[in-house]
């Protein structure tokens, strides 16, 4: 049986919301980051490691998505957030 990955914040992320949109800062590399939309409110989720298919539960109980779509979505939106160094994987 293989283990679902799980995705959590990295701790030295600062975040806050700004008119609507989620800004935050790595205090590691000193960069800034911008979310908008339905990215907040999966970066809020990411508070608690989850995994994609849990984000994808809650998106599609509050966004009329398609379930495919949403799918890849998240998951490209997740890759991005690693390769950023904003998240990672348990």
């Amino acid at each position: 049986m293989t283990e679902v990955p799980r995705y959590h914040r990295v701790a030295d992320i600062v975040s806050a919301d700004m008119d609507g949109e989620r800004v935050m800062m790595s205090l590691e590399k000193g960069a800034y980051f911008g979310l908008a939309g339905i990215g907040g409110a999966i970066w809020d989720l990411l508070s608690e490691p989850r995994s994609a298919e849990e984000i994808v539960g809650q998106v599609m109980q509050t966004h009329e998505v398609d379930a495919r779509a949403c799918r890849a979505d998240v998951e490209a939106f997740l890759a991005d957030l690693e390769r950023n160094g904003l998240v990672r994987r348990l």
